[in-house]
């Protein structure tokens, strides 16, 4: 087959791919008509003030992908479908990739979730409705009644304890963060701001969806989302993308946790024998413990003692009981003596048996 034949071969197939693609208005349910004024005076109300009372609470229910109409041309976009949370009239709304706001590259996570959603338009087919919404628009207006808050007295708005309900935790090698709904709106918080780390316990055993937990705002900016990396590399690759401005919503948890130091403090004080963990282990300096978030110490065995610990220890962080001999707070450096192995050392495999 010649080039010719081949490109309109895949020019055939492409137009196919696409025609499989839905019109939105073909499959978007419209507004039941008990819910029309409900829907309307929500648009109405949103539009002349924009003010987080203004927003409806809704739950995303599915994501498809469909053809919309953008002046003459037809563009094929991600779509999620939401109803709002009132069970008594549950409307479908409609939110596009570029109205999702913050987690637009991730429409599926709104699936089962509650969040605000302002309805910006009602769009006409044929004598009924189809309500189109606005993460996006939502994270604005909330975030900009945050940001007012914020300037006004940031040290009484930094200080006030909150509570969020987590919906979705990531914790791989490179990258750990727990989302949260608070006030109608998903927050972000990355796992070194959500608890203490170690070597010892990942993020997923400490964080669970549908966890309460108190946070604070750190820090609030406001920027644009096309000045975001990822928006970037999405423009380039003509993706949708959301537009305008954003606000960054810096938070913690780490204030309502106990203090690391002051934990490895008071051991020492105590002259405490406590569980710690290998964590480093070579022939030349030695063997490395962690006795608490943070705090990675030397540690010397006991001149009697049997075991003789090796890298594979520190693979699988044994349990050991020490005894703190020196710290220092400044370096978080330290010493301590390992008196005992509760479970005994890793086991290695033997060359001689293989």
């Amino acid at each position: 087959m010649d080039n010719q034949n081949l490109d309109e071969l895949n020019t055939q197939v492409s137009n196919v791919a696409d025609n499989t693609v839905p019109l939105f208005e073909d499959v978007a349910e419209t507004i039941p008509k008990n819910a029309l004024d409900y829907m309307g005076n929500l648009k109405r109300g949103f539009y002349t003030n924009l003010d987080p009372d203004n927003l409806v609470f809704a739950v995303g229910v599915e994501v498809f992908s469909a053809r919309v109409k953008q002046g003459s041309e037809l563009v094929t976009m991600p779509i999620l479908k939401m109803l709002t949370a009132d069970k008594e009239t549950q409307v479908p709304i409609y939110v596009f990739a570029p109205e999702a706001g913050s987690s637009y590259r991730n429409l599926p996570n709104y699936i089962d979730h509650k969040v605000k959603v302002a309805v910006s338009t009602l769009r006409k087919i044929n004598n009924q409705y189809i309500a189109e919404g606005s993460i996006r628009q939502a994270e604005y207006v909330i975030g900009k009644k945050w940001f007012d808050d914020f300037t006004k007295d940031p040290e009484k708005f930094k200080s006030e304890e909150r509570f969020g309900t987590i919906t979705q935790v990531i914790d791989t090698d490179a990258f750990g963060c727990v989302f949260f709904e608070y006030e109608g709106m998903q927050l972000g918080m990355l796992a070194r701001n959500y608890y203490y780390q170690t070597w010892t316990t990942p993020l997923s055993t400490v964080a669970q969806i549908g966890y309460k937990i108190p946070f604070k705002i750190e820090d609030i900016q406001v920027t644009t989302y096309e000045e975001q990396e990822g928006v970037k590399i999405d423009i380039a690759n003509h993706f949708p993308v959301p537009k305008g401005t954003m606000y960054k919503i810096m938070t913690t948890r780490l204030p309502f946790l106990p203090s690391p130091d002051t934990i490895v403090s008071n051991l020492l004080k105590k002259n405490a024998e406590f569980k710690a963990n290998i964590v480093g282990c070579h022939p030349v300096q030695g063997i490395f413990v962690e006795i608490a978030p943070g705090w990675i110490i030397k540690g010397f065995l006991n001149s009697r003692s049997p075991f003789k610990p090796s890298s594979e220890d520190a693979k699988q962080h044994t349990a050991v009981v020490v005894r703190l001999m020196k710290l220092d707070q400044a370096t978080k450096t330290g010493r301590c003596l390992i008196l005992r192995f509760p479970h005994g050392v890793a086991k290695t495999i033997d060359p001689h048996n293989h």
